[in-house]
């Protein structure tokens, strides 16, 4: 079974704006991308090429052998790396009209939605496809960084997840 190592790191909310927060956490998301080329693979992630397919998905073409992918949400961002092609998406669970619902049902709507989007991520098209509506290939294998956050990762075989913490 191939590993797929997930690098998780929580940030504390900025004072200010939302824009704010989703770009510390866009940059923490590449922080951890170079974090995870050293440590995975001894390489330097401030001198890796990296280019994107028509839908943005980024790639390294020097080192097809590598295959990553970042994600952020809430207070965590995420970046996920195998060697096989993968998508990874975290969600933490934020409250909607259906609050009044069973704890599992917000669960379920989430473990949904990560696997909907980390399937559009593993394939390069982002949710362009069809949601929900379309046959799926390969496998998707769910982790939990803590409650309140589903997180989901998509690859062409089953894939063990190992979470790798990094304190802030």
């Amino acid at each position: 079974m191939q590993e797929t190592v997930v690098y998780l790191k929580k940030i504390t909310q900025p004072e200010g704006e939302k824009k704010e927060l989703e770009r510390e956490l866009s940059q923490c998301g590449w922080e951890l991308f170079r974090m995870g080329m050293q440590e995975q693979y001894g390489l330097d992630g401030e001198k890796i090429t990296i280019e994107r397919n028509a839908h943005g998905k980024p790639y390294l073409p020097g080192h097809p052998q590598i295959c990553f992918n970042i994600s952020h949400s809430g207070e965590y961002a995420a970046c996920a790396f195998a060697s096989i092609p993968i998508g990874m998406d975290l969600q933490q669970h934020r409250r909607a009209a259906w609050e009044r619902m069973a704890e599992n049902a917000e669960t379920l709507f989430f473990r949904i939605w990560t696997e909907e989007e980390s399937y559009g991520k593993w394939r390069g098209t982002g949710l362009s496809g069809s949601l929900g509506t379309e046959k799926k290939e390969g496998f998707c294998m769910h982790f939990s960084p803590e409650k309140g956050y589903e997180g989901a990762v998509w690859a062409a075989e089953p894939v063990k997840i190992c979470m790798k913490r990094i304190e802030p």
